[in-house]
Parts: structure tokens; C-alpha cells; sequence
């Protein structure tokens, strides 16, 4: 819904980004019997596949960042989260980074 709203609309900006790695996810079609395997999941066309995760805990791994509409060529892929914030204070209109700047 969001990546139809910014195809309608070009002055909108849509990333989408997580807040931190978790576990070091993997995916897999087939089963590999681990203790903390979740699944089986299915996509579209009904094809079943798992997840797996080497650890329990958050870890310092980057995530992935993409970005769809205006701007979003200055989001590559791996990008500091401060700088992602910068990038979203571009976009947002004059008047409102003005307002947030004096709260």
C-alpha cells in the first residue's frame, strides 16, 4: 500500500528499515531439524520454507534499508541510522523541521 502510495505520489518518500539485527536469520526451503527452526511458513505460490536463527539476542550485524520515491537514491542499501534520520529531515517540508527544531 505504501509503495502504491508513493508511485501516486512524488514527493513521498517510503523506507523501510529494522531497528536492529536479531539472531542472525536464515532462511531455508527445507527443514534442518534445529531446536529453534520456526516454521514452516509459506509464500505466495505455497512453497513452504523455515527460518533459523544462530543466536537469541540482538547483534551488531547492519540490516538492510530501501527506499522508494524521492530521495531515495541517497539510501544505498547500509547506512548509519543517524544518517537515515537525515535523510527524513530532507524530505519532511521546511516548516516542519523548523517547528521540531525549537521543541
Amino acid at each position: 500500500m505504501a509503495k502504491t502510495y508513493a508511485v501516486m505520489n512524488p514527493n513521498a518518500l517510503v523506507i523501510v528499515v529494522a531497528d536492529h539485527e536479531t539472531g542472525g536469520m536464515s532462511v531455508c526451503l527445507d527443514p534442518t531439524g534445529n531446536s529453534g527452526e520456526d516454521g514452516p511458513f509459506h509464500m505466495p505460490d505455497d512453497t513452504p520454507f523455515y527460518v533459523n536463527w544462530v543466536v537469541t539476542t540482538h547483534t551488531a550485524a547492519d540490516v538492510p534499508v530501501t527506499a522508494q520515491g524521492m530521495f531515495s537514491t541517497l539510501l544505498d542499501g547500509t547506512d548509519e541510522n543517524t544518517y537515515i534520520h537525515d535523510v527524513m529531515l530532507t524530505v519532511l517540508p521546511v516548516s516542519y523541521t523548523h517547528l521540531r527544531a525549537h521543541e
